[in-house]
């Protein structure tokens, strides 16, 4: 929303393809001709924004920014300081939590504003300002954990700062890579553990389980958003988010 409506600037999407391109190769062929994989051409062949009409470029984190090893492709700062010195304002839109967002922001040099959390939360660099906030409520929060203990799901709960788990230590050594600086926090009981008010829910299960919950999810009529990352998950945010939010 903010995004959309108060940056003056065209808003371009990033989104890696079908052929699984992943973002720095978009931005080469958007807007100018980059060797990604080293930095010497970077002054031989500079950005060139206005040849596409791109100011404000918003980049997902897995499978765009992020390689399948959830790391930064080779280039990347360099291309995106090329970028930032083009003029192109750079912002990230995810569905992981803010704390996710900063050490990206803060090594690539970003401009902000940033989306975490599905749209939940729009900050600036740092986490201020906050420009939007939404989260679930008291009681969206125990039908969602109820349901998903009934069809044995892994539970995550995001606060900007926190992400505490249920149900899924074989998780941790996947969720702890340097681009997940906020490791979940395992939990027995979630809900006693739970000290804030939940940005986001993502869920993980079996297919079956998966699909049972959902039929559950859907039958409340609007109490929260419901979407998915993939077919092995389901995620959960306040019912005024969705991805057109922002």
């Amino acid at each position: 929303k903010y995004l959309r409506t108060n940056v003056g600037f065209y808003f371009f999407l990033a989104r890696a393809p079908p052929q699984k391109q992943h973002f720095p190769h978009l931005l080469r062929r958007n807007c100018g001709n980059i060797n990604t994989r080293t930095g010497s051409s970077l002054n031989k062949h500079p950005i060139t924004p206005l040849r596409s009409g791109i100011r404000l470029v918003a980049i997902d984190l897995d499978g765009t920014l992020l390689d399948s090893r959830k790391e930064l492709p080779i280039g990347a700062i360099e291309l995106f300081t090329s970028a930032r010195r083009a003029g192109l304002l750079i912002s990230i839109i995810t569905g992981r939590n803010a704390c996710s967002v900063f050490n990206l922001a803060k090594t690539l040099h970003l401009s902000g504003p940033h989306a975490s959390s599905g749209g939940s939360m729009i900050f600036g660099n740092g986490g201020r300002p906050i420009y939007f906030r939404s989260s679930l409520s008291g009681e969206d929060t125990r039908q969602v954990v109820a349901i998903s203990r009934r069809w044995n799901l892994t539970i995550f709960i995001q606060s900007a700062s926190r992400i505490l788990m249920e149900n899924g230590d074989h998780f941790l050594s996947y969720l702890t890579r340097d681009f997940n600086p906020c490791p979940p926090q395992p939990c027995k009981d979630i809900l006693a553990e739970l000290n804030f008010k939940p940005l986001k829910f993502t869920l993980y299960g079996d297919h079956q389980a998966l699909s049972n919950a959902r039929k559950e999810f859907e039958e409340c009529h609007g109490c929260f958003h419901l979407t998915t990352a993939g077919e092995g998950d389901i995620e959960i945010t306040p019912s005024e988010i969705g991805r057109a939010h922002v």
